[in-house]
């Protein structure tokens, strides 16, 4: 018995370390795909103020969507391309860390960096060393990584003392020049204006506001920022009338014939930014040809449902939206794309005609909801005018009631049966025309 007792003592701790040891491995493996997941490359950020002579602030603005526990560091130190090291140890480095996602777009401001901790405008940071933005020349280098191993991200420097490679050699005044690290380049991710500046801040006096790599080259443009030779104001690019935002990207909008008079509509977005989702819209031709028209001549679309979006994405997503309204025609469909602030944007149209032939000239729907108590509603469909009877009947086939009986042109039909004072159980409704019969069950449960 004792024998018995140990071995399931030990099968019990046995079988509590195997599920420890899995769950250590299920979150060391998450940890490392979040590490993967919150690497930047160069070129995904870029500095939008520079401000020695105040409060030695600056704000920088992600050209990508940043996720929650990404590490970014900005250092005024100094780098030297001969010994691929920093040039001093006594300058100061930030250390960033987003604390919740951050979209593509977004400026975070840092206005108190010489204080321990700087509280920038979203996110976390702490400081070590000393931070001074000097006035005759300094530069802001962006990196991830440990300082002997860094993997630059951008770079910026308001004292170009050697053309458009900067300077070649270390000054003797180490901190107030840098060399372009490995990596970055100056006409790709990294920015000296040709004059030396006390401060700067970028503004949009530019029509590129479409995608990360033509708004990258707008803060390689000197003619894209003002100097001042006081603290500049911190300000969001948007009220600078710039917007780095990647707009939705349709890639393709279809539209396909089904059976049972059903049209599917499908499409896809390469990139999306605030897509609160699509209004899905149908115009159905006239019998002459020409399109539906309001009184005042304006082309008549009617809103026919809607798909919500992703919001934020620069990942392809697929969409898909099933037209079951529809008999013989032509119609026409489009898309309004609306962003959460309720700006929106149609997409091209695309057509689709549907003949008798593509059709079956009779379409019962089943009864919604089933069951039912005591309310439920029966939709069928007509691809022709036709003499139509709807028809109620229990279980052995005694009618209970005529619902319709009467001609009917094409089009869709919605009846609402009431079976108030009708026993539970199952019921049979049959819709009858000039050439088809069709019955479906229907269950009452009181």
């Amino acid at each position: 018995m004792r024998t018995i007792l140990q071995v399931t003592v030990l099968l019990v701790f046995f079988l509590l370390y195997q599920s420890f040891a899995l769950s250590k491995q299920e979150e060391n493996f998450n940890k490392l795909n979040k590490t993967q997941a919150t690497a930047l490359s160069a070129g995904d950020l870029v500095i939008t103020v520079f401000n020695s002579d105040g409060n030695d602030g600056f704000a920088f603005m992600p050209l990508v969507d940043v996720d929650s526990g990404t590490v970014i560091k900005f250092t005024d130190e100094g780098w030297d391309i001969g010994t691929s090291d920093f040039t001093t140890a006594t300058e100061g480095t930030l250390t960033w860390t987003a604390t919740s996602d951050i979209s593509q777009g977004t400026e975070i401001q840092v206005t108190n960096p010489t204080a321990n901790p700087p509280t920038p405008s979203s996110g976390s940071m702490t400081r070590s060393g000393t931070w001074s933005l000097t006035s005759s020349g300094d530069q802001i280098l962006v990196y991830q990584g440990d300082q002997s191993s860094p993997t630059f991200i951008y770079c910026i420097n308001t004292r170009r003392l050697s053309g458009n490679a900067w300077n070649l050699s270390v000054s003797s005044s180490p901190s107030n020049n840098t060399n372009i690290p490995a990596g970055l380049d100056t006409l790709d991710n990294a920015f000296a204006p040709s004059n030396h500046v006390d401060n700067l801040q970028f503004i949009c006096n530019s029509a590129l506001n479409d995608t990360p790599g033509n708004i990258r080259a707008l803060f390689l443009d000197e003619s894209n920022y003002n100097t001042t030779n006081t603290t500049v104001n911190y300000t969001t690019m948007d009220e600078g009338g710039c917007s780095v935002t990647v707009p939705v990207e349709l890639t393709f909008f279809s539209a396909n014939i089904f059976q049972d008079n059903v049209v599917e509509l499908n499409w896809n977005t390469a990139t999306e930014v605030n897509n609160y989702g699509f209004s899905v819209e149908r115009r159905q031709q006239a019998a002459d040809g020409r399109p539906n028209v309001t009184p005042s001549g304006v082309e008549e679309w009617e809103a026919i449902g809607f798909v919500l979006g992703h919001g934020n994405s620069n990942s392809p997503k697929d969409y898909s939206f099933v037209d079951e309204n529809v008999i013989v025609g032509k119609y026409y469909y489009r898309l309004k794309q609306i962003d959460f602030d309720g700006t929106f944007e149609y997409s091209h149209t695309v057509e689709i005609s549907l003949t008798k032939s593509l059709l079956t000239n009779l379409v019962l729907k089943q009864n919604y909801p089933n069951p039912f108590n005591p309310s439920t509603v029966i939709s069928y469909q007509l691809s022709e005018t036709s003499s139509v009877e709807l028809t109620i009947y229990d279980a052995l086939g005694k009618e209970i009631k005529t619902l319709i009986n009467e001609k009917q042109e094409a089009g869709s039909y919605s009846y609402n049966f009431n079976g108030k004072g009708l026993s539970s159980g199952t019921y049979i409704y049959k819709l009858q025309t000039d050439d088809l019969v069709e019955t479906k069950k229907m269950l009452l449960m009181k």
